[in-house]
């Protein structure tokens, strides 16, 4: 995929909607696109996590595993979500969750590498993306401490 066809996918992309016009070239720059079979891991729970994923079509399902060491169903992530933010923010970061492909699906992936030479390039643009990572992680926390509360 070439970069005007990244740049495109990238308005799919919530995480990307505070991004100015001038951004959108810059930021797609560090983007690598990849496709992905249905069943494949994209990421497993307790490995370190060096990226984050934006997925553009298909659907993702979110694992965690339990008590009883089976794997159970947290639900799902489609066209416009982003899965391991917290690998660009937090050191060393296990995954808290494995991450398969429930059917083909096309993402584009930022490197917390990539990230980083961001933060040192393009300060303006990495503070637009955290806002936007802050943003979508106190919407799953909101969403999460809702279940529990129903769960009492």
């Amino acid at each position: 995929m070439d970069l005007r066809g990244i740049k495109m996918f990238m308005c799919e992309i919530p995480l990307f909607d505070q991004l100015k016009q001038d951004d959108i070239p810059v930021m797609a720059s560090y983007l690598e696109y990849r496709t992905v079979p249905p069943k494949t891991v994209i990421a497993n729970e307790g490995e370190v996590g060096n990226s984050v994923f934006f997925i553009v079509n298909g659907k993702a399902e979110i694992r965690k595993e339990g008590m009883d060491g089976k794997q159970a169903s947290m639900g799902f992530r489609g066209k416009g979500a982003s899965v391991g933010e917290i690998a660009l923010v937090v050191d060393s970061p296990m995954r808290i969750a494995t991450i398969v492909a429930a059917e083909t699906v096309e993402m584009l992936v930022l490197s917390r590498e990539n990230f980083e030479k961001i933060i040192l390039k393009n300060p303006a643009i990495a503070i637009r993306i955290l806002r936007n990572i802050a943003n979508t992680l106190s919407q799953r926390v909101g969403q999460l401490s809702g279940k529990v509360a129903d769960m009492s």
